[in-house]
């Protein structure tokens, strides 16, 4: 039994692939999906909402932090936050 068919290389295929209009826009649709997903799952991107309260949070506890040595000083025990 002759083999009548050569078997194609996947670099030979890669190079045929002719995709349509729309394959190319969903494959573009799905990339941007996976990189939004990726990025705030273990990229550390957060929104905006979030990242104003974790501003305010950090603020907060800066003053706080600068501030406790002062009170301390001025009324002889220790503050309580």
């Amino acid at each position: 039994m002759e083999q009548s068919a050569q078997k194609v290389s996947l670099g030979q295929r890669w190079g045929a692939a002719r995709p349509t209009k729309t394959a190319v826009f969903w494959a573009c649709v799905a990339s941007a999906v996976v990189t939004m997903i990726l990025g705030f799952t273990w990229g550390g991107w957060v929104t905006g909402g979030t990242a104003r309260s974790m501003a305010e949070a950090a603020g907060a506890d800066a003053v706080v932090t600068r501030l406790a040595p002062i009170c301390g000083e001025e009324s002889g025990q220790p503050c309580r936050g």
